[in-house]
């Protein structure tokens, strides 16, 4: 992944955007399950399927919850699965909520898949001077997702290990809303301490910002970025179209195009990286 690590952080910021803005426009079937495995895959090759596998495990109950959710809530389709009373069900609405729950998905593990790659001062290089809030708000919400899991399993952990906290055991639905709250508590604590510490460290009253590490733009920089521009504008206009001729309801029309293929090549290029990066330092 050092390939990824020495671009310069404009080339990842507009990849990043452009692959989150492409993921939650596309509401069609085989954009959001491209999206998905791309973001899926790169989150494997970069920090192992254990790690992975703990990542998702929450958001697939997620998942369940949306498309259960707009399969009672939602009474449109065309093929009935079954009835009960006056009421039908039908598989479209369980379709889409199983959508809707994918798309939420793939844009949590691109979040989390960047986490690591576009740290704060990454970011702060792109928009540091030029939008300043808008630089510390992306940063902060990059390590959003990865704090509130690793603070969840610190608190599960001390659930755990805590003897007084036995009795709650027995009762799973009391203990997760405690464990909820706690959470949330902890991080008003610790958004609070962070406003403590960046108004004591004076920031936002320098008009101009420096960085610890400067990046310079280069060739293989330009050559990339231009890559990912026209990755995104052939992908963007294959998912206009393609949205474009999709719908839900009545019936749902799964159909594949070419224009699949330019989704394919930008959702999974991270990926793709890496495994050449890995090939070459095994020969």
């Amino acid at each position: 992944m050092r390939f990824l690590e020495h671009l310069h952080p404009l080339v990842l910021v507009v990849y990043m955007a452009g692959v989150l803005v492409l993921s939650m426009l596309s509401l069609e079937p085989i954009s959001i399950a491209l999206s998905l495995c791309g973001a899926c895959s790169f989150g494997v090759l970069t920090r192992g399927w254990r790690p992975m596998l703990q990542f998702v495990r929450w958001q697939l109950v997620c998942v369940g919850v949306i498309a259960v959710a707009n399969f009672l809530l939602s009474s449109t389709g065309s093929t009935e699965l079954f009835r009960i009373g006056m009421r039908a069900f039908y598989l479209e609405s369980l379709l889409f909520g199983l959508c809707m729950g994918a798309l939420l998905m793939a844009v949590m593990v691109w979040f989390w898949d960047f986490a690591s790659l576009l740290t704060s001062e990454k970011v702060e290089t792109v928009f540091g001077n030029r939008a300043p809030t808008l630089a510390i708000m992306i940063s902060m919400i990059g390590r959003l997702i990865p704090q509130f899991v690793r603070q969840g399993h610190e608190i599960d952990e001390v659930h755990q290990a805590c003897s007084a906290a036995s009795a709650q055991r027995s009762q799973p639905l009391q203990a997760q809303f405690r464990h909820l709250s706690v959470l949330a508590g902890w991080t008003l604590e610790d958004s609070l301490e962070t406003a403590y510490a960046m108004k004591a460290r004076g920031w936002g009253y320098a008009p101009v910002r420096t960085t610890y590490k400067r990046f310079v733009f280069g060739r293989t920089d330009a050559l990339c970025l231009g890559v990912v521009v026209a990755l995104l504008g052939l992908s963007g206009v294959g998912a206009l179209l393609n949205v474009s001729s999709f719908h839900f309801y009545p019936v749902m029309n799964v159909s594949p195009s070419m224009w699949h293929v330019w989704s394919a090549v930008l959702f999974f290029a991270p990926s793709f990286v890496v495994i050449k990066e890995r090939c070459a330092c095994n020969r």
